[in-house]
This record gives structure tokens, C-alpha cells and sequence, in this order.
């Protein structure tokens, strides 16, 4: 995060890294279609791909070349959603080069697998490696597409592997941590709860498409836990006219999301609002995506956002700047 991330976060302005999201609702018509939110933008990177077809992230201010697995799978998410719509070649191929990277780069993770993070990450207490639930969420939900587009021969058992590393708790090296409603699947899972809500979302995306197209039903276990945790915590992402990013205190105070996640967390509370017809989540969707449309709003929680984190967790910013 820095000054130019501010400014265009403030403005409203989209780039690869933040696109403008929309809940894409055919994905409630029970086939297996499009990404429930816009992840078209996703499928044309604008950096540097290796011999395999992957993109390569440089990350930190040592640029360091390692694997970025969220924006891996993103990228397949989003060519899978682009050749869905236009039949393009180039797309398909992009899909496919994304899903031999799962199979080259699975993890064991108790009885199932995962994909491992190879970066710390001090200001949330994780060292390298570790592993995500967003990651395995989204990675479920490329894995269901799969098994639609290219046939579930080759893909169920990895899929069915990806759901089991829901059962693994952080304290087992996992990111599954029970809370007194329920669970929460935790983007970063570290010493203590964190609660990224657009992680938690696509976690929970992820087991309701494997579940309801049918490849895992016991998936519905995990999803009804999980939304359960989830709703518990839902009021306190709703902060002083606008909404967290998580629940960390790792600045001594509450952790604002930017501009660019208050639309993020809106439109994938509609969508959980949507396929678990909970109508709480909706409003609170609803109630972030118009306080977002205020420009003076949207400028001023930028900069202050920008002087909470500069001057009381500068570590955090590293990660915003991966490119």
C-alpha cells in the first residue's frame, strides 16, 4: 500500500490487482457456471508468466520471485470465466495451465492437501510456511470447474483432497479455528482470531459449490459451520459508518478495510446472503456498497486508513505492494 494505492482506492479507480466486482447471479440458476462475483478481469495478467504459463509475483520491496498461490488460482478462475463466455482457446489453455500447477505444487495437510505460502508474515504472527483458507477456497471452487469442463476423471480426487484440509485446526498447522458459534476458516491463521471477511467468503463459496454440485455433499457440514461462525461476527465488520477487513488488532486499534475491500466485503455478502438465504448479510452488503459510492467518503477513510497503518504497522504494506 502506498501513495498511488490510496489515491486510486479513493477514486474508485480499478486495476488488476483490485477489480470492480459484481455479483454475477446466474450462479444461483444450480449449474456450474461463472464465479459468483466479476472475475473476468482476472484472466489477462499484466505481468510476467514463467515456462508453465503461471504468473509470476515479485513480492516486497526485495522483489523477491515467489508463488503467489491466491493469484494463481484467481487467474484460472478468471480464464475459466472468460472462455465460459467467449469459447477463446487461449482461455481454456490458461484454465488448464493453472490446474497442472495445483497438481504439481499439492502440500499434504492432515488427510488432505493444500497450498503452502512461503512468505512470513510477522504483523499477523505466521512464519512460512502456511496455509490459507482463501486459497483453499477458491481452489475448491477452480476444482468444481474442472470437474464440469474438463470431466471429473482427473479432478475429484483432488477436489475431495482440497475439502478434507477444512478439518485441519490452526493449532494442527491448519487454518480451521472453532469458535463458540461455529468456525471460522482463516485467510491468515495465526496465534490469534483474525477473520479476513473476503477470505472467509470465498472459503465458504468454495465448500457451497462442492456441495451443491453435487461432488461432496458432506461439504454442507462444513459450509453451515462455517456461515454459523461467520454470521456470529458479522455486526463488528460494521464499523463507525464504514467496514473492517478483519477482526485483527495488530495496529492497537480496528483494521479498516480500504476502498477497495468496503466493495469487496459488500458484493460477497450479497452473495452469501444469496446462497445461504440470510437476508442479515444482504442488508450489510447493501449498507457497504452505499457507503462506498461517496467519493469524499471513500478519500477520507483512504487517508486515514493510510496514516493508521504507516505509522503503526509498516509491514502490512508489503504485502499490497506484491506485483
Amino acid at each position: 500500500m502506498d501513495l498511488l494505492y490510496l489515491v486510486r482506492s479513493g477514486l474508485g479507480i480499478p486495476d488488476y490487482w483490485h477489480p470492480y466486482l459484481e455479483v454475477q447471479k446466474d450462479f444461483l440458476s444450480g449449474t456450474i457456471g461463472r464465479y459468483p462475483i466479476s472475475m473476468d478481469s482476472k484472466a489477462d495478467y499484466p505481468g510476467q508468466l514463467d515456462e508453465d504459463g503461471i504468473p509470476v509475483v515479485r513480492w516486497g520491496e526485495k522483489k523477491e520471485v515467489k508463488p503467489s498461490p491466491a493469484n494463481i488460482i484467481l487467474y484460472g478462475l478468471g480464464s475459466h470465466d472468460v472462455f465460459i463466455r467467449t469459447r477463446a482457446e487461449q482461455y481454456h489453455q490458461q484454465f488448464v495451465h493453472v490446474l497442472h500447477w495445483l497438481e504439481r505444487n499439492q502440500t499434504p495437510l492432515g488427510e488432505g492437501v493444500g497450498w503452502l505460502h512461503d512468505v512470513d508474515m510477522p504483523v499477523y504472527g505466521l512464519k512460512a510456511p502456511w496455509f490459507s483458507g482463501m486459497v483453499q477456497g477458491i481452489a475448491l471452487s477452480l476444482l468444481v470447474r474442472a470437474c464440469h469442463v474438463e470431466g471429473p476423471e482427473r479432478w475429484a480426487l483432488l477436489t475431495q483432497q482440497t475439502w478434507k484440509s477444512y478439518h485441519v485446526s490452526v493449532e494442527d498447522g491448519g487454518f480451521c479455528r472453532t469458535v463458540e458459534n461455529g468456525v471460522i476458516y482463516e485467510e491468515y491463521p495465526g496465534p490469534e482470531l483474525d477473520c479476513v471477511f473476503n477470505g472467509m467468503c470465498c472459503a465458504l463459496i468454495g465448500l457451497w459449490e462442492v456441495w451443491h454440485s453435487g461432488l461432496i455433499k458432506n461439504a454442507e457440514k462444513d459450509f453451515q459451520n462455517g456461515l454459523r461462525g461467520l454470521r456470529h461476527y458479522l455486526p463488528n465488520f460494521d464499523y463507525e459508518n464504514w467496514s473492517l477487513y478483519s477482526l485483527n488488532r495488530c495496529l492497537g486499534k480496528s483494521l479498516l478495510a480500504s476502498p477497495y475491500y468496503v466493495r469487496t466485503n459488500a458484493v460477497l455478502a450479497q452473495v452469501i446472503g444469496l446462497i445461504a438465504n440470510d437476508s442479515e448479510f444482504y442488508r450489510y452488503g447493501e449498507r457497504w456498497l452505499k457507503l462506498h459510492k461517496s467519493i469524499v467518503k471513500r478519500l477520507g477513510m483512504s487517508l486515514r486508513i493510510g496514516f493508521d497503518r504507516f505509522s503503526r504497522a509498516p509491514s502490512i504494506l508489503q504485502f499490497d505492494k506484491a506485483r
